[in-house]
């Protein structure tokens, strides 16, 4: 998997075939135990595990989503949130009983700067309209005849 970690505000900067293929993944450790959230950005599957052990799976292709689950009388949540949909950020928190524990934080690189996410809408952009020109007078063709 490649990633990055941005020190300024700790989002982790995965490349975009990553994120299609492996999608988002986190990891908590409290406690002695090891928490990892994992979420399909193609299908919206999401599970969760503590210790290994499954302990939610769910579909959801809403902006956030919760997992609650029990483990000795302590109720825990793990929670998704696509903060910024144009840009991909999503934040996954660990909450332990109602006291938020952590959040993690991916995006894309390519969308991780201003900059670079206009240099990718400018190239998305002009292939799309290359695209759209060139089918355009082929299917035009088949009317002239």
């Amino acid at each position: 998997m490649t990633s990055e970690k941005d020190n300024n505000n700790s989002v982790e900067k995965l490349s975009g075939m990553t994120l299609l293929s492996d999608g988002f993944r986190f990891e908590f450790k409290i406690d002695g135990h090891e928490v990892e959230a994992w979420g399909s950005g193609k299908s919206g599957k999401e599970s969760v595990t503590f210790d290994g052990t499954l302990v939610s799976e769910k579909r959801s292709l809403r902006r956030k989503s919760v997992h609650s689950f029990e483990h000795q009388g302590v109720l825990f949540e793990v929670e998704f949130n696509m903060v910024n949909m144009l840009k991909s950020e999503l934040h996954c928190s660990l909450i332990k009983d109602g006291v938020h524990v952590e959040t993690r934080k991916v995006m894309p690189k390519a969308t991780s700067s201003k900059s670079e996410f206009i240099k990718g809408f400018i190239t998305s952009f002009a292939i799309g309209g290359v695209c759209g020109f060139v089918g355009m007078l082929i299917i035009l063709q088949f009317f002239d005849k």
